[in-house]
C-alpha cells in the first residue's frame, strides 16, 4: 500500500513538471499582424503581477533571447479616432494572449502560468486620451508624437522602459520606477512633476515644470539637467545620484553615499548625513 502511494506521488510530480515545461512556449517564426477590437481606454497595463479572482498574485512574463528582437514593444499615439490596437507576434502565440479593456484600462498579458518566447512582439495602439501606464516585465513602452492630458501617471516595475521624445503636456505628471527600469522623457511640460526611483533604475528627463519632487532610494539615478523646475524638492537615500536644474528654490537631502548636483541659482536648503554630497555643477 505504501509503495502504491509513493508511485502515485511520483506520477503526480512528473505530471506537474511536464505541465510546467509545456508552459514555456517558443514562437514558430511565422510572424503575423492582427487587429484586435478594443473599447475606449485611457489607461494601459502591460505584463507584471496580476491578481486572479482568487486573490493570487500570478507573474505573467514575456521573455526572449538576447539580441533576437523579441523584446516586447508597445508603441502608443494619441489621436481623435476611436481606440484601436494591432498586435504583431508569432502566429502560434496569439492564442496565449489575454487582451481586454476593464474600466477603461487596456490590459495585455499572457494566460495563466504561460510564458512565451517570441520571435517578434510589437503592439501599436492609439486612443483619444491617455492618463496612466503601468509597465511590468521587460516591455519597452514608446509614446509616438505629442501627448496632451490633464494628468499622466507612469510606473515601471522590472526591467522595462518608457520613452517619449515629443512634447508631453499635462497638469500633473508622475513617474515611478522600481527595479532596473528606465525612463527617457525628453520634453515634459507640466505644473507638478514627481519622479521616484527605487532600486537601480534610471530617469532621463527634459522639459519644464513649476513644482517638482524627485526621490531616489537605492543605486538609481535621475538625470534632469535639461528639465527646469521652479521649486524643487529632492532626496537621495543610498548610493544613487541626481543631476537637477532649479530656478527658484531647491530643497535637497542626501542620506548615504549618494550625490546631488544642481544647476541654476535657486534659494537652497541642504541636509546631508553619511558620505554623500550636494554641490553646484560646473
Amino acid at each position: 500500500m505504501c509503495n502504491k502511494k509513493i508511485i502515485w506521488v511520483v506520477v503526480l510530480v512528473m505530471a506537474s513538471l511536464s505541465s510546467w515545461a509545456s508552459a514555456n512556449i517558443k514562437g514558430n517564426g511565422s510572424v503575423v499582424t492582427r487587429e484586435i477590437k478594443v473599447s475606449d481606454y485611457s489607461s494601459i497595463r502591460l505584463g507584471g503581477n496580476v491578481s486572479s479572482s482568487l486573490g493570487e498574485s500570478i507573474k505573467k512574463l514575456f521573455s526572449g533571447e538576447k539580441n533576437s528582437g523579441s523584446t516586447p514593444v508597445f508603441i502608443y499615439s494619441q489621436t481623435d479616432a476611436p481606440a484601436a490596437l494591432k498586435v504583431t507576434l508569432d502566429e502560434n502565440l496569439i492564442e496565449y494572449l489575454e487582451i481586454k479593456v476593464e474600466n477603461r484600462q487596456l490590459i495585455v498579458q499572457t494566460k495563466k502560468n504561460i510564458q512565451v518566447n517570441p520571435t517578434r512582439f510589437e503592439l501599436r495602439g492609439h486612443s483619444p486620451s491617455l492618463q496612466e501606464v503601468k509597465v511590468g516585465g521587460s516591455y519597452d513602452f514608446r509614446i509616438e508624437g505629442r501627448l496632451d492630458s490633464d494628468k499622466l501617471l507612469l510606473s515601471v516595475s522590472g526591467s522595462g522602459s518608457v520613452r517619449a521624445s515629443e512634447n508631453i503636456k499635462t497638469s500633473v505628471f508622475s513617474a515611478k520606477v522600481s527595479g532596473s527600469g528606465n525612463l527617457y522623457l525628453k520634453n515634459i511640460s507640466t505644473n507638478q512633476l514627481e519622479t521616484k526611483i527605487s532600486g537601480s533604475g534610471n530617469a532621463n528627463l527634459g522639459g519644464i515644470a513649476n513644482v517638482g519632487d524627485f526621490a531616489v532610494s537605492g543605486s538609481g539615478n535621475i538625470n534632469a539637467f535639461e528639465c527646469r523646475v521652479g521649486d524643487l524638492s529632492c532626496a537621495v537615500s543610498g548610493s544613487g545620484d541626481m543631476k537637477v536644474l532649479a530656478s527658484n528654490k531647491l530643497k535637497a537631502s542626501v542620506s548615504g553615499s549618494g550625490d546631488i548636483q544642481y544647476k541654476g541659482a535657486p534659494d537652497v536648503d541642504f541636509h546631508t548625513s553619511g558620505s554623500g554630497s550636494i554641490r553646484k555643477a560646473n
